[in-house]
């Protein structure tokens, strides 16, 4: 009969002691995958509340105006990415980090995480500046993805249509290299944005003095 190592009892229990802490270890593991994914979860299912929030807001203007406007901001965002096309992201998020305020690398990282179009990120960041929200740049990326148009989510913000479809083409010729930024988004008004619905009186906008409203948005900028 043979007889067993004088260690055995010990060799046991450190297998034992081994395949518990591996046990526990995918235990812990499995429950922070679980924890995660019910987070998620609830992120989307409250972005998805924002983004219903916002439609239904967003039909309180007219289905005309909205799918104007539309064609005209699909236009600035075209615009943006055939620059990219012509210029290279690199060149593209040098021009827009100045106006959005954070470092030109960080705005390409927050593309790639996205893998959404230049000129959308453009349009989003531009949105979110100006609207009093608590809505990041990001999330509103998200919730135009997920199905609502761009003039939906500028209307159901609060900003008004032509002011927004001439915020952006303004900030589009910023990223398109035709003008110079000068840090700070485009204005954009209306009851939902920070500059509120009018301008005021003698407030110079492209180059010639506007009364209350009148072009709103066209070459005035606003601070972060």
């Amino acid at each position: 009969m043979t007889s067993l190592p004088r260690n055995f009892s010990g060799l046991v229990v450190a297998s034992l002691f081994l395949a518990s802490t591996v046990l526990a270890a995918s235990a812990k593991a499995a429950g922070s995958v679980a924890a995660d994914a019910h987070t998620q979860a609830k992120l989307e299912a409250s972005l998805a509340a924002r983004q219903d929030a916002l439609v239904k807001k967003a039909a309180k203007v007219s289905a005309k105006a909205r799918a104007r406007a539309e064609s005209q901001i699909e236009a600035s965002a075209s615009r943006v990415d055939q620059c990219v096309v012509k210029d290279g992201e690199a060149v593209v998020a040098g021009r827009l980090a100045g106006e959005v305020g954070i470092d030109a690398d960080a705005l390409m990282a927050q593309q790639n995480e996205l893998g959404c179009d230049w000129g959308d990120l453009m349009i989003a960041h531009s949105l979110q500046s100006n609207a009093k929200t608590d809505l990041e740049a990001t999330q509103l990326v998200q919730i135009h993805e997920a199905g609502c148009s761009w003039a939906d989510v500028a209307a159901g913000l609060g900003i008004e249509l032509n002011s927004a479809v001439r915020g952006l083409a303004s900030e589009a010729k910023v990223a398109s290299g035709l003008v110079h930024g000068d840090g700070r988004m485009s204005v954009m008004t209306g009851a939902g944005t920070r500059a509120g619905v009018g301008l005021g009186t003698g407030v110079k906008v492209g180059g010639t003095s506007a009364g209350v409203g009148a072009g709103a948005g066209v070459g005035v900028k606003i601070g972060k």
